[in-house]
């Protein structure tokens, strides 16, 4: 599971800035793990992403209840606080949900 907080906001108040990043979205990244045994270099590449939820003006903020994550076959589902998305492993920007 993945939380992205990669907008950088700044507040302005009477005793100083406050400066922060602001929750973009989250869900489950997918990594394909190589041990190096075909390659003779271990890697971690970057397989996709299973974007469950992303911030609104009406959904600026988020805290992840429980995030899991299941991998059946070539299915990947993502569950948070007893929501699903589901997706197939090569294809997670087309995902099914919530649910």
């Amino acid at each position: 599971p993945v939380s992205v907080n990669d907008t950088l906001v700044t507040k302005h108040f009477d005793h100083g800035d406050f400066t922060y990043y602001q929750w973009s979205y989250s869900g489950l990244q997918l990594l394909e793990v190589d041990d190096g045994s075909q390659t003779s270099a271990p890697s971690m590449n970057d397989a996709g992403l299973l974007k469950a939820l992303e911030a609104t003006n009406d959904n600026a903020y988020h805290y992840m209840r429980e995030p899991r994550s299941v991998i059946a076959n070539n299915a990947v589902h993502y569950i948070e606080n007893a929501t699903v998305w589901s997706a197939m492993w090569d294809q997670p920007d087309v995902s099914n949900g919530p649910n």
